[in-house]
């Protein structure tokens, strides 16, 4: 388990690393309890494990598919120093940052912001359909590509590359 160090003077340690999400993850309890309290969510998870690959556990849990738009996407401003693809890949397939990702109905209004944490619509959720992918990503320009998760999963073989034959 990590641990917060008390910030001391000496602790140059602590300076570098004070705010960054990895190393001192602050799961949003709060938010949580605001979601369940109000009757907001309909389905709610956090993201540690990525949104690409969380997201795909909430559709196939609960028969949808989902529209999410890359525009939306909020940035955090680490991964806003990578260039865009690579802050791109950040945003849908980094984890350890113990965010929520949740659904509301689309006639729920929702605040600004729950327990002091700003909340951004970030996509619909559909009823499943044949033939259309699990998960699609929207570009600015209009166009759109499956999105495949791309975080961890548990339990999942490792992935191994073939051994060279020998000669």
């Amino acid at each position: 388990m990590l641990k917060r160090r008390r910030r001391t003077p000496n602790n140059k340690a602590a300076k570098t690393t004070e705010d960054h999400p990895h190393m001192f993850p602050e799961p949003r309890l709060d938010v949580g309890e605001a979601l369940q309290r109000r009757g907001l969510a309909t389905a709610c998870l956090d993201i540690s494990d990525g949104l690409s690959t969380d997201l795909a556990h909430l559709c196939r849990a609960s028969g949808v598919n989902a529209e999410i738009e890359q525009e939306a996407l909020p940035i955090h401003p680490f991964a806003g120093k990578l260039d865009a693809p690579a802050a791109l890949h950040a945003a849908l397939h980094g984890g350890e940052d113990y965010e929520l990702l949740f659904a509301a109905p689309s006639s729920v209004r929702l605040p600004s912001s729950l327990a002091g944490v700003p909340l951004t619509r970030i996509g619909t959720l559909k009823a499943r359909r044949a033939g259309h992918p699990l998960m699609t990503l929207l570009a600015p320009d209009g166009s759109h590509t499956e999105l495949k998760p791309g975080g961890w999963e548990h339990f999942s073989k490792p992935v191994r590359t073939p051994k060279k034959p020998p000669r």
